[in-house]
């Protein structure tokens, strides 16, 4: 249960309104944080989801080649 609820917050949090809210500056907390750099930040979520993906593509090969190796 507590993973999907992990897997939910993860994904609401980076909507740009909740994110707004939940931000601010690591030195003072009730200045938000620059909008350029909150742009920045939703831009850049999903960065290496394509490196993920190939590295379950290799996995999934990997496997197929082990297990259906003749000889």
């Amino acid at each position: 249960m507590l993973d999907h609820c992990a897997q939910m917050l993860e994904n609401w949090c980076w909507e740009e309104d909740p994110l707004r809210k939940l931000s601010g500056h690591y030195e003072d907390i009730s200045k938000p944080l620059p909008e350029a750099l909150l742009q920045s930040m939703i831009a850049a979520k999903n960065l290496d989801s394509g490196l993920m993906t190939l590295r379950q593509i290799f996995f999934g090969k990997f496997d197929l080649t082990v297990h259906t190796k003749k000889g």
